[in-house]
């Protein structure tokens, strides 16, 4: 029980870092677009419906830099995610393979209820790349904690 309580602290400090990362280049896309505070204020609103992005789980966070980029935000260096050649469809298809192992019976409604919970998009294939990087991090986390209770 209390590996468990460590597994779900680490993934939400891991979950909040993404966040702040997020949360700083929006503020940095914000200034070298030129956004008054109102004007963001109200780009926030129309995306989200929240008006500070402290209130925003990480899908609505990429949804905001989405159209950050439609209007023109060009980030100085890409993250090191962004920078990988993928397939996303492999990605994917990968996740479900182990998510099978991994979650065992009910793995579709369990995955699925995760990407729900973790970034508010009800189907898995909606998920960015980033996303679906995460969501492989939490079932390699499921893994390592079983493999540190087997009784050898």
């Amino acid at each position: 029980m209390m590996k468990e309580k460590e597994m779900k602290a680490g993934l939400k400090r891991d979950s909040e870092k993404i966040r702040k990362a997020m949360i700083a280049k929006i503020h940095i896309a914000k200034k070298e677009l030129g956004l008054e505070e109102e004007e963001y204020r109200f780009l926030l609103r129309s995306i989200t419906g929240k008006d500070s992005c402290k209130y925003m789980h990480e899908g609505e966070l990429e949804k905001v830099l989405e159209v950050l980029y439609a209007l023109g935000f060009e980030p100085k260096k890409k993250a090191k995610v962004e920078n990988l050649s993928f397939n996303k469809e492999g990605m994917i298809k990968m996740i479900e393979y182990h998510a099978e192992i991994i979650l065992g019976d009910n793995w579709k409604r369990r995955l699925r209820g995760y990407v729900k919970k973790k970034f508010g998009i009800d189907d898995i294939r909606w998920c960015s790349y980033r996303q679906l990087v995460s969501v492989w991090g939490f079932l390699r986390a499921i893994e390592r904690e079983r493999e540190e209770n087997l009784p050898f």
